[in-house]
């Protein structure tokens, strides 16, 4: 489940920083949490004046004494991936360096480049029990005056969330434990109180012998401060805790330029043009997984490749960096692994869309994870279903409503999860099915039927023999899936429609 979280999302995608050892650090500790925020504390907007220097407040210094008290229950950790590097910075040290007979010179000292991390996702650390308001308050208020953590090349956006854990901490880990877990330092008693000395000592006038000049300067090394530190073994969670989402990764690139608009009816129109443009670049042999087409006798999964428009509220939504339109290409979870990469080859190749005489040049922009793709948000959040869905089935009786509809195209995205999927076959089948879906914590707020203009253009195939019935709809997803996945549903989910984007302040208008 979601708990009290400080989150740290890293708008560059990196993680940079050094161990006490010198080596690249995996994750951020909280150890490392707890320095940022005593950093914040002491030199933000919140710090205090203390003669000619700054100290944190007391309700910050209390914060901080809190963390040391109640380390993090658990830790959120996204995928990562390591970037080593065997780069050396030169650079004149500003210190003086006598060799020889000859005089003082300024040193040219090489120095290797660390690593980095890329990640696809935020950090979090979680706690089971909500601190008091007072500490949520200050911890909000120091999170906003985070620069980085590690390097000061790897900024960071830190702010107080909810989060699901991938890790929990283990009170009685002990070094023969063979569990995956991740090894980091937590603030212990005493750890602000340290830091806060060794930094008053550090900046204490000198005595006069120890400052005296010398013709040969070295840099004075930092010494790591082991008071009020110790280890602790945060235990990988199972995926259970968690559902996993029905897309991965999504790849996103510009639409279009900043005042672009794509009108709602227009969406499934473009995916059909993308789809195919993307078809086009791979050529014969394109992946089933694109295409949507299997031989006979080859089961098909309950996703493939989908093709979404995100108008410029739902950019917003997801914390994207870019001015109007976005396409965005969902990549199913569970694919084989070189399909993806023939898709993902092809969307990089795909310069402009051409629909009819519309063209639309696309921009490069970063991937992201699906399953944290919309920002944080309040749990229990509403999600509208944009631009429309249309229904995966027929009416399945009189008593068959919109909502049981909206449950049953749920049960089909997520028909690889054994619980979700009823027993039988045809409707006492699909019943049960959206009926288990229901149980799970969908709940539908409203519906809307779709009626105007051409509604064929909110399908992307037409069955003659059945009437065409889009909605719009409001909902929310109980235990289904992480709040932050990126999720599409009904018949056209793969081709523009369907797509769940956070309601705006309670409302569904304005997508």
């Amino acid at each position: 489940m979601r708990e009290f979280a400080v989150i740290a999302e890293l708008p560059l995608g990196a993680y940079r920083a050094r161990t006490p050892g010198g080596h690249l650090d995996p994750v951020p500790s909280p150890a490392r949490l707890h320095a940022a925020l005593l950093c914040a504390a002491a030199t933000g907007t919140r710090a205090m004046t203390d003669g000619d220097e700054l100290r944190p407040n007391d309700d910050d210094l209390e914060t901080l004494k809190w963390l040391e008290q109640h380390p993090p229950d658990g830790v959120a950790v996204p995928n990562t991936a390591q970037v080593r590097t065997t780069v050396y910075g030169y650079r004149r040290e500003g210190t003086l360096v006598k060799e020889g007979g000859r005089g003082p010179k300024d040193k040219v000292v090489p120095r290797d480049v660390v690593g980095l991390i890329a990640v696809d996702g935020a950090f979090a650390w979680t706690w089971a029990d909500r601190p008091s308001p007072a500490i949520q308050e200050s911890l909000d208020a120091l999170c906003r005056d985070v620069a980085h953590l590690g390097t000061a090349d790897t900024p960071v956006r830190m702010r107080v969330g909810t989060a699901y854990p991938t890790h929990r901490r283990d009170p009685n880990a002990d070094l023969f434990m063979t569990e995956k877990g991740l090894d980091v330092d937590i603030a212990a008693d005493g750890r602000t109180e340290a830091l806060i000395d060794a930094f008053a000592a550090r900046r204490s006038t000198p005595r006069i012998a120890a400052d005296r000049f010398s013709t040969s300067e070295v840099p004075r090394s930092t010494t790591y401060i082991d008071a009020g530190r110790q280890a602790a073994r945060f235990v990988s969670l199972s995926r259970a805790e968690e559902p996993e989402g029905p897309w991965s990764t999504v790849l996103l690139a510009g639409f279009g330029g900043t005042q672009d608009r794509v009108r709602p009816a227009d969406h499934v129109g473009w995916a059909i043009a993308v789809h195919r443009a993307l078809i086009a670049i791979v050529g014969d042999g394109a992946p089933a997984v694109l295409t949507g087409t299997y031989l006979p006798g080859v089961p098909r999964p309950a996703n493939r490749v989908a093709i979404q428009i995100l108008t410029p509220n739902a950019v917003r939504a997801a914390g994207i960096a870019h001015q109007g339109a976005v396409l965005a290409v969902l990549l199913p979870t569970g694919a084989d692994s070189t399909d993806l990469a023939t898709v993902s080859e092809a969307f990089g190749r795909l310069p402009y869309v051409t629909w009819g005489r519309a063209v639309r040049t696309l921009t490069p922009l970063r991937a992201r994870s699906a399953r944290t793709f919309w920002l944080d948000g309040p749990a229990g959040r509403r999600f509208d279903v944009r631009p429309a869905a249309v229904p995966d089935t027929r009416p399945l009786g009189r008593d068959w409503t919109i909502a049981d509809a909206v449950a049953l195209s749920f049960g089909f995205v997520l028909r690889d999860r054994a619980e979700l999927v009823g027993q039988g076959r045809g409707d006492t089948r699909h019943r049960e099915t959206a009926r288990r879906v229901q149980a799970a914590g969908l709940k539908v707020y409203s519906v809307q039927r779709v009626m105007d203009g051409d509604l064929s253009r909110y399908a992307h195939r037409i069955d003659p023999t059945r009437v065409i019935q889009p909605y719009r709809a409001q909902l929310s997803l109980g235990g289904l899936l992480n709040e932050r996945s990126l999720v599409c549903i009904g018949q056209s989910r793969h081709l523009g429609g369907g797509l769940l984007a956070p309601s705006m302040d309670g409302s569904d208008s304005g997508w």
